[in-house]
């Protein structure tokens, strides 16, 4: 005697529907799993990490998701205020802007493309180098936080290292070092 279930014999094993129900099932934790990994915000975030994913314009997609970033960071600081868990959020956008143009300029198949990657590296650190500097100097009436300004000043430094960033940029870096060293040091530099 067999025993059967809904029609069907027990020892038959998993039905046809029943097993692309689970195939199904498995396909769609996948997916969400994916999702909670990479946790685009939007659907061209999605599309510029499955692109990074299959190897398709690399470069391309590691722009774009620098810019994303980069885009994020400037946002988000001007909305922090005086926060200070939320302006260190905003610093770590920076930097990991910066590490994807990083990973551009690696990419970059000739001039232009090294050259624009590093454009944007340069305007991801003086962001972030000038978002430090205001952090660390304040009213007059006190002391300046100089381990702040400090890293502020090796960010502007990994910035001018870059060879081949406009003269623009490289002009503002320069000013904005020239400020965080007046900020540092507690007598006027001549």
């Amino acid at each position: 005697m067999t025993l059967s279930e809904g029609g069907r014999d027990v020892r038959d094993g998993v039905g046809v529907v029943e097993g692309a129900g689970w195939a199904t099932l498995a396909i769609l934790t996948l997916a969400v799993v994916l999702l909670a990994v990479f946790r685009p915000v939007s659907a061209g975030q999605l599309y510029n990490q499955i692109r990074l994913a299959a190897g398709f314009d690399r470069y391309q997609a590691a722009m774009n998701e620098g810019d994303r970033l980069f885009a994020l960071g400037r946002a988000e600081l001007r909305l922090a205020g005086d926060d200070r868990e939320r302006r260190l959020t905003v610093y770590r956008h920076f930097e990991e802007s910066a590490a994807s143009f990083a990973a551009a300029r690696r990419m970059a198949e000739g001039f232009y493309e090294e050259q624009q990657a590093q454009n944007r590296m340069a305007d991801a650190y003086l962001a972030w180098a000038h978002g430090l500097y205001t952090d660390g100097t304040g009213p007059w009436y006190r002391i300046n936080h100089r381990p702040t300004l400090r890293r502020a000043r090796e960010i502007v430094d990994e910035a001018l290292a870059l060879p081949s960033i406009e003269g623009g940029r490289r002009a503002h870096l320069e000013e904005l070092g020239e400020e965080i060293d007046r900020a540092i040091t507690p007598w006027p530099i001549l």
